[in-house]
């Protein structure tokens, strides 16, 4: 839901931008480090915390439930990826690209699933979903990067990314270690992650109060 209301922003937002002629390069980076921040924190505390969760939202569950949820978890990074860079393409006409991305996820998903279902059931639908929405958000990076020569500024970002997912996975094992109700330690992997992204800037507060007129009256 968070992706999809940042996906309604975005829209229009890159389609005024594209053309007035300006640089969409600000707010895709303020816009993809924003969706990473929260997506990667998110997944995180339901890949540690899977079995928990799962338990908690069914009584029957069990482990095998809980491997499946934490799989699937991953979808949310890949889905935020798809948001912002599908609205950027989206707003600049690129549907037939779009489209290409779209159908070869679909035939994609179709041969994953006669392949791993017979074998691994549920799991092994979960693992052609999680493969495909994958695949379908590097398609989508790529081919914006492509389209508007940003394979240098995407080498940049790219070790702020990598340090919050270090840091994530460092909490995270973490947080398997201490004596402390489950609850508590996802808030507290949680906010690990967010002190982290503001640390990093992938979450600039002045940069969303500037671009999206947050706090203005």
């Amino acid at each position: 839901m968070f992706a999809f209301l940042i996906s309604g922003i975005l829209l229009p937002l890159f389609a005024r931008m594209i053309k007035q002629g300006k640089d969409i390069w600000p707010v895709l980076r303020m816009s993809g480090r924003l969706m990473f921040a929260v997506s990667a924190t998110g997944v995180a505390v339901g890949l540690v915390f899977s079995g928990p969760i799962i338990q908690g939202l069914y009584t029957e569950a069990d482990a095998r439930w809980a491997s499946i949820f934490g799989l699937l978890i991953f979808g949310f990074l890949f889905n935020s990826a798809v948001y912002v860079y599908g609205s950027l393409l989206t707003a600049d006409g690129q549907l037939k690209g779009l489209n290409w991305i779209a159908l070869s996820g679909v035939l994609l998903n179709i041969v994953l699933n006669l392949i791993l279902i017979p074998a691994q059931g549920a799991y092994g639908a979960a693992i052609a979903t999680v493969a495909t929405q994958g695949l379908a958000a590097a398609a989508n990076i790529i081919y914006a990067g492509w389209l508007y020569g940003l394979g240098r500024q995407f080498n940049a970002e790219a070790p702020t990314y990598l340090a919050l997912l270090l840091i994530l996975a460092g909490a995270g094992y973490g947080s398997t270690l201490i004596s402390l109700d489950w609850r508590l330690a996802a808030i507290l992997l949680a906010s690990i992650g967010g002190i982290a992204s503001i640390a990093l800037k992938l979450i600039d507060l002045g940069q969303l109060r500037s671009e999206f007129g947050l706090g203005e009256s």
